[in-house]
């Protein structure tokens, strides 16, 4: 099977690959971004996590803990 990914995306495979749970993370940053929008309109087709924020990793993370 061919995939044409981005290097952002090509991590979220690998780490599928690996049985490790994918995050995506697309945050801001204050320096000029030549990768900014490379992923948008772009699925993936697994489950993964995608965060803009390292806040959102830890809200993930602290719900796991919960349950």
């Amino acid at each position: 099977m061919e995939l044409s990914v981005s290097l952002k995306e090509a991590d979220v495979y690998g780490a599928h690959g690996a049985d490790i749970f994918p995050v995506l993370y697309e945050g801001v940053t204050e320096e000029a971004n030549p990768f900014a929008g490379q992923n948008d309109g772009y699925e993936i087709p697994f489950a993964h996590l995608r965060i803009t924020d390292w806040d959102e990793m830890i809200d993930a993370l602290e719900g796991i803990q919960e349950n």
